[in-house]
């Protein structure tokens, strides 16, 4: 995953032109099949008086409904929710008798418009049932993601008990901030009002990936914040401020020693984009600054490092260079390090609290970035997000490496499941070729 070289680059900045043409043209023959197509309701029941939950689930699902997909109705009808499935594929006839169990109605349309036109398809239905009168709380969800069974009861509850006007799992801060539409929660004080509505019966289906995270994503997510008081009304469950409290706690304690083995190693380069990954350099850079700088200062001012000898964290710190850096990959091997190199007894003592402060602190630099579900896959899982998004390796976020970290913290029965869908689509750009690598590589598939 190292990326284009120049040639690849320029290459595919005079081909991208055209590939948009392709892309607008294509999209123009599938919405032309998709006006004259219908959505078929195959079956509806009635949602009940202790059904208050209503969930629209976006579903991809060919034949047969997946077991996490199953594991997720079972506690969402458990929890009393009325779903809402609409599905862009076609279930054979014994999947439909397994879906009855699950969905209050289920709903199969034709494939265009990704999920975002089949939440559209769910929204309309739930107002036009009167689900906006029997329901306290609208979900949406699909199945982008694997969804784990561990956990996933205590996410679903802890979803539909916010009192948080509009609630998300994660964050995603690439464009602007905006909560992640795989998971979204929005009380009867948001779905009662007119905008929201508005926005729901005027969106514009189409098929074109950047115009669906612009028109869809992005503005909804502006409309949802029309919608409330403030912006504290506008929260994701795994926020940073949960993400700092969990790294510092003695149960992240294997994230800050072994930060090597649980991080990232895919830095997307290939793609463009300047996500970081948690590196040494990283963990150095905030030690120089905060640790060299400010505890110099601070010990000139006590008078406590009179200790005239080389050593210390500055010479340390300068002298470290790339050569070391494949022999450090945890907390333990730094410290070894700094306490065979520093002389001074008043800045070996501070060793441990320093590494300490410099790891925690880079991997929360490293959580306020991009998309969290991608970038911080591995740590979300560990910290009790139930659900992988599906598409870390076709977007280069994820090596094998990552995955043997990721599913490390998934019930044995489900890993196998889950790198067979993850390895269904391989890196797309050593798997895609001509003018769909241009789009891949410019994020437009």
């Amino acid at each position: 995953m190292n990326g284009m070289n120049l040639v690849e680059k320029s290459l595919n900045r005079l081909r991208l032109p055209g590939v948009v043409m392709l892309l607008r043209v294509l999209d123009w023959r599938a919405k032309s099949k998709w006006i004259f197509s219908r959505d078929k309701v195959i079956f509806k029941k009635d949602q009940t008086s202790d059904q208050n939950i209503h969930v629209v689930l976006a579903l991809f699902e060919k034949d047969i409904l997946r077991k996490d997909i199953i594991n997720l109705c079972d506690v969402l009808v458990s929890n009393n929710c009325y779903v809402t499935a609409v599905n862009t594929k076609k279930l054979d006839t014994e999947n439909i008798e397994i879906a009855k169990k699950y969905f209050g109605t289920y709903i199969e349309r034709f494939n265009y418009g990704r999920d975002f036109s089949s939440y559209k398809t769910g929204v309309k239905s739930f107002y036009r049932n009167n689900g906006d009168q029997k329901s306290d709380k609208l979900l949406f969800l699909n199945d982008s993601v694997f969804y784990s069974k561990k956990g996933l009861d205590e996410w679903i509850k802890e979803l539909i008990s916010s009192e948080i006007p509009v609630t998300g799992t994660t964050e995603n801060l690439e464009v602007e901030h905006h909560i992640g539409s795989f998971t979204l929660a929005v009380m009867k004080s948001v779905f009662m009002q007119k905008r929201f509505r508005k926005y729901w019966f005027s969106y514009k289906d189409t098929d074109l990936r950047a115009q669906v995270i612009k028109n869809g994503e992005l503005k909804f997510s502006k409309v949802l914040k029309k919608c409330i008081r403030s912006l504290t009304d506008f929260r994701a469950l795994y926020n940073s401020e949960r993400f700092y409290n969990f790294i510092k706690s003695d149960s992240a304690r294997i994230f800050r020693e072994d930060f090597s083995f649980y991080n990232r190693r895919a830095s997307l380069e290939g793609l463009g984009l300047q996500i970081q990954t948690l590196n040494l350099n990283q963990i150095l850079q905030y030690m120089r600054r905060y640790v060299v700088e400010d505890r110099d200062l601070e010990e000139a001012q006590n008078l406590k490092a009179r200790d005239t000898s080389e050593g210390g964290f500055g010479k340390s710190l300068k002298i470290l260079n790339e050569k070391d850096f494949n022999f450090i990959v945890s907390a333990k091997d730094l410290k070894q390090y700094l306490n065979k190199n520093i002389t001074n007894e008043y800045e070996r003592a501070l060793i441990d609290e320093e590494v300490d402060k410099a790891i925690i602190f880079s991997w929360h630099e490293i959580f306020r970035q991009g998309s969290q579900i991608h970038t911080n896959c591995i740590i979300l899982s560990h910290m009790g997000v139930p659900f992988i998004k599906l598409d870390l390796i076709f977007r280069g976020v994820c090596t094998r490496e990552d995955v043997k970290a990721l599913t490390s913290n998934l019930p044995e029965d489900e890993v196998e499941d889950l790198i067979n869908m993850l390895y269904s689509r391989p890196f797309g750009e050593i798997s895609l070729f001509g003018w769909r690598k241009t789009a891949f590589m410019n994020g437009l598939i």
